[in-house]
């Protein structure tokens, strides 16, 4: 009777499905939903983003903070954004999209573009090339905010915190509604 698909890549898949399978119920954790028997569940970062900048604006030297989106963002300004210019005013945001959320060579390249131009802490929002991402971190000594679970285990010295979502509490909220 439920169906969970843990990530956007499920959406269309569950769409192609959902008019064939109206006695069963589709949800996806991110993504997009079309019928009445599916659903989309998304977590809110925005408030942990805007601490997570804090992080950024306390470590940052040269007032140069880079973010690596997977994609690029939905909206304009995102809280990581909105933090980090409550926090250090002075600070200029730079970002990058890798077009992927596991492609660990691209956010690389990208990421020695952003050191070029003196960035020293990243908010690398793809967890599949955050290893990819830390591990460059370590030898160019930047610093990274890592993203979905606690990420510091590969880098104590550069993870300065990580942006974690409570996959547990999702997968309750959604047996509790269903």
């Amino acid at each position: 009777k439920l169906i969970i698909g843990h990530g956007r890549e499920f959406s269309d898949v569950f769409t192609a499905t959902a008019l064939s399978h109206p006695d069963v119920h589709f949800v996806t954790i991110h993504g997009s939903s079309k019928y009445p028997n599916q659903t989309v569940y998304t977590f809110d970062q925005g408030e942990i983003e805007y601490f997570a900048a804090l992080s950024a604006a306390l470590k940052t030297s040269t007032n140069k903070v880079g973010v690596l989106y997977p994609f690029e963002p939905e909206s304009s300004i995102s809280e990581f954004e909105r933090g980090l210019a409550y926090y250090a005013p002075k600070s200029k945001l730079y970002y990058k999209a890798v077009g992927s959320r596991d492609d660990g060579v691209k956010a690389t390249q990208l990421m020695k573009e952003l050191i070029a131009e003196g960035v020293d802490v990243i908010y690398s929002k793809g967890n599949s090339y955050n290893r990819d991402v830390i591990d460059l971190a370590k030898k160019e000594n930047v610093y990274v905010i890592g993203y979905l679970d606690d990420q510091s285990y590969m880098g104590k010295e550069q993870v300065l915190t990580s942006v974690m979502n409570d996959v547990s509490q999702a997968y309750v909220a959604v047996m509790e509604d269903y």
